[in-house]
């Protein structure tokens, strides 16, 4: 009776080690999951930032011409304005998720 109850308890805590084991790797997807999600905020921010910024340069690069500077001498002081923002396309294909692979969107 005394093996039963020994055996019993072995096989619980190597049960609840190995759930362990296995919990641990699902904590580590949700810590990288969020430190993901922290980043992709940050790039947002950043890219909000720099457009802002961009606008800023482009005002001031036209307000420079038109107070009488050129083009080509502001490119000789090593002044250019920032391209102007690109106007974003509808996107054909679906980026990749957690549940499988990206698929085209149909045609």
């Amino acid at each position: 009776m005394a093996d039963t109850i020994t055996n019993k308890r072995g096989a619980e805590a190597a049960a609840r080690a190995a759930l362990n084991d296995r919990i641990e790797l699902v904590a580590a997807i949700g810590e990288a999951r969020e430190r993901y999600a922290k980043a992709e905020a940050a790039l947002v921010a950043a890219q909000d930032a720099l457009g802002v910024a961009a606008t800023a340069v482009r005002k001031a690069f036209t307000t420079a011409t038109a107070g009488g500077w050129t083009t080509k001498e502001l490119k000789n002081m090593g002044l250019t304005a920032p391209p102007a923002p690109r106007t974003r396309k509808a996107n054909s294909v679906s980026t990749p998720s957690a549940d499988g692979p990206a698929h085209s969107a149909p045609a």
